[in-house]
């Protein structure tokens, strides 16, 4: 569902030229109707775009997928040129330069001028790296220092949940943004959406892990009785003075 979720994102982000904000320029890579996204591509398309940024523009960056982390623990975002060679029946490092790996988007944020978002909606791919569970938290880390707002949609990233119409935490944020987040008048302030697809995105995952449940006649007695430990949970980092930033706006 990524081509789903940039889609959606987009068009929310559209409707605010002429609302919050004065133009909005959007750039949309996808791989629907067979089109190849290597790593290169994607680093061209974010350098292109966030030269453009002045001092006083916004940067919102939303990227929706597959991650997985390497030996060392480093996220990676996965692309249709991502190299992960096996030996044994090992899976080993990625080939350095296959993947979108956050060195080289820490590498572009620190380049950006004015505000920055960056929004991650990704789940870990398969069985890559199945030994070894992705913690956003090293990313919030390792990009902290840029000053930009980061907002992942889970701390493990083998929890993240799609539907046909989407992933959860991008569905999440689209129903914050179309009115069931507590705006502040016409606007929406970040911490507000943030509250509210906190605690969205573990009920609609909840609501698809007991349907699931229920579609393969497992006998539930108690809803309580569902491991639910794996349910993803959002997590953000926000620098100061950035708390009260507006995210939307109707």
């Amino acid at each position: 569902s990524p081509p789903l979720d940039a889609r959606a994102i987009a068009a929310r982000l559209h409707k605010l030229e002429g609302t919050l904000y004065k133009k909005v320029d959007i750039k949309i890579l996808k791989d629907d109707k067979n089109t190849v996204i290597t790593s290169d591509m994607v680093e061209k398309a974010l350098r292109e775009q966030t030269q453009k940024a002045g001092a006083l523009d916004t940067t919102i960056i939303f990227i929706a997928g597959h991650g997985v982390t390497d030996a060392q623990g480093s996220y990676h975002f996965v692309t249709a040129d991502t190299k992960i060679p096996t030996a044994w029946g090992e899976q080993l490092n990625l080939k350095q330069g296959t993947s979108l790996d956050w060195k080289r988007l820490h590498s572009i944020l620190d380049k950006t001028m004015g505000r920055r978002v960056v929004i991650v909606d990704t789940c870990q791919a398969g069985e890559v790296f199945s030994d070894n569970k992705t913690d956003i938290k090293r990313l919030v880390k390792d990009i902290h220092d840029v000053n930009a707002i980061v907002y992942s949609g889970t701390s493990r990233q083998d929890a993240g949940v799609e539907t046909y119409k989407g992933g959860v935490f991008t569905l999440s944020m689209v129903s914050g943004f179309d009115g069931k987040a507590s705006y502040d008048g016409n606007i929406l302030p970040f911490i507000r959406l943030k509250d509210y697809v906190d605690k969205e995105a573990p009920r609609l995952n909840r609501e698809i892990m007991l349907g699931l449940y229920r579609g393969v006649k497992i006998k539930q007695k108690k809803e309580e009785e569902v491991n639910f430990d794996s349910v993803q949970k959002p997590m953000a980092v926000m620098p100061t003075g950035m708390e009260r930033f507006i995210i939307y706006a109707k």
